[in-house]
């Protein structure tokens, strides 16, 4: 009799961890499916503040280095990138 016992436990360990395996992928496949691409690249600038990080670029003429944080907090920001010879 206790062998007939274990292998009953065997079987509803090995079918709870099947349910349980099944969940989860189906869990998973659900959230990439709702998921935007930005949303699965998980950036921490995505978050509720929504900030970019920060950067430093040169100016049109050369003639300084604009950051981010110093000059452009809290505004909309357009950049475009393109040759300026």
């Amino acid at each position: 009799m206790p062998f007939a016992k274990f292998v009953q436990v065997t079987f509803v360990v090995l079918a709870a961890l099947g349910v349980y395996c099944f969940v989860a992928s189906a869990r998973e496949g659900e959230t990439r499916r709702a998921c935007t691409p930005l949303c699965a690249m998980h950036p921490d600038y995505a978050a509720r503040n929504r900030l970019a990080p920060d950067f430093e670029l040169p100016t049109v003429d050369h003639t300084r280095r604009v950051r981010l944080s110093d000059e452009c907090r809290d505004k909309p920001v357009v950049l475009i990138f393109g040759s300026y010879t």
